[in-house]
């Protein structure tokens, strides 16, 4: 009798922990949307998998609703992803695997896009747009070109500073009269800054207080702070970059820090595994001590690149799509759209969300809900974007590495 309740015990403890680790590994809800059809044609099928009896079929750039989402994903000719439960004609359902899906929908005809070339051996990284027709970009080879014409000709430029050439550059931002560049290497890495739209330049390195050459981010607060994200760690300035002061770190950072954004008193850190928010104790955000805590540790688990901030909302670019969260919330992210790499990410005056991926440009008008795509058959001469800029007439501009400048009139 004690052996038969003995094992009756023992089975109900292996079923409780079977529930309890499924519903540790859970995820979020699944949010309702649409997704555009990427293969030639894709059978439709009665159940999330590939033994499931066909029950119609779609075509490329067919746009349908999704409903639901399989709790498991499959692999199917190498590919790894969820079935995705669809509504069809007549009120009809059916499972599509998502291999052949994405929630990058390229719902209108939009814009149509130009390239010009400044420079057919330099690799474009940044870019910003001081005046109207003005558009300064720049250049892993560390060299700067800027119009007067819209694109018409180019003026090629070399910052210097006390002798020193420039280095990779990896970001340029303005503020004000101030432009501001992040770069990297031993001589020519640093913060980099003009008043004067190039004539002359101020450099700061180690020797004005950073951790390191290397910069990977830079933040200018409204209220005067400048945040720099380097290798070695974060360091802020208080008068325009002419001393820094190493920001500590507290426990809790995994990874290389990568991208930084500063809500008020509240720090959002982008690294190499995710993404960090200070928490102080009693889980109130901000101050100067406290711990990191990870945020959305399943759905964001590597590079986090970018980070912007507006109206409320704050965006994450990661190596799999684009996460928002609201601002009085950071411990809760969702991904909203697609699953490219995400390099940059720019919302315009007219609050256009453009987000520069490894494959193609995206836009959305209703805060990630959902999105234009623009890649080579819209004119762009490539897919992979480094950064954004738009102009005072609300003219997208981007980089896109050796095939030049592209933007749209």
């Amino acid at each position: 009798m004690h052996r038969f309740y003995s094992i009756k015990y023992i089975a109900l403890i292996l079923i409780l922990a079977f529930v309890f680790s499924q519903a540790l590994h859970s995820e979020e809800p699944f949010s309702q949307g649409k997704i555009k059809v990427t293969a030639s044609v894709l059978n439709v099928r009665n159940i999330s998998s590939q033994g499931g009896t066909v029950v119609g079929t779609v075509r490329r750039g067919d746009i349908l609703q999704v409903i639901d989402k399989s709790p498991q994903e499959s692999e199917i000719d190498g590919l790894t992803n969820y079935w995705y439960k669809v509504a069809m004609p007549k009120g009809k359902t059916g499972w599509i695997f998502g291999g052949y899906l994405t929630f990058e929908l390229n719902l209108e005809s939009g814009l149509r896009w130009r390239t010009v070339n400044p420079s057919s051996s330099e690799n474009f990284t940044g870019i910003v747009s001081p005046t109207p027709k003005s558009i300064i970009t720049g250049s892993t080879s560390g060299n700067l070109y800027s119009t007067l014409d819209g694109g018409n000709s180019w003026k090629k430029i070399v910052p210097q500073a006390l002798g020193n050439n420039i280095g990779p550059i990896k970001k340029i931002v303005m503020q004000k009269n101030f432009i501001w560049i992040i770069s990297s290497g031993e001589t020519g890495g640093g913060v980099w800054k003009t008043a004067n739209n190039g004539a002359s330049w101020s450099q700061y390195t180690t020797v004005q207080g950073l951790p390191s050459n290397d910069i990977n981010d830079i933040f200018l607060g409204s209220d005067g702070i400048t945040w720099v994200v380097t290798s070695a760690g974060i360091a802020t300035s208080s008068n325009n970059g002419l001393s820094w002061k190493k920001y500590e770190i507290s426990r809790g950072i995994k990874g290389d820090p990568l991208s930084i954004s500063v809500i008020g008193k509240n720090i959002i850190l982008g690294t190499s595994k995710g993404l960090f928010v200070l928490v102080q104790e009693g889980n109130i955000l901000g101050g100067s001590k406290g711990k990191w805590v990870q945020a959305a540790p399943k759905q964001i688990t590597s590079n986090v690149e970018s980070l912007y901030h507006m109206d409320g909302m704050i965006y994450a670019g990661t190596d799999k799509g684009l996460a928002r969260s609201d601002t009085s919330s950071l411990q809760e992210w969702f991904i909203i759209g697609g699953s490219s790499k995400v390099r940059s990410i720019l919302i315009d005056k007219k609050k256009r969300i453009i987000v520069a991926t490894k494959n193609g440009l995206n836009i959305s008008l209703d805060r990630g809900d959902s999105w234009v795509t623009y890649k080579k058959e819209h004119g762009l001469s490539s897919n992979s974007i480094n950064d954004i800029a738009v102009d005072a007439n609300d003219n997208i501009w981007v980089t896109m590495e050796k095939s030049g400048i592209g933007f749209h009139d």
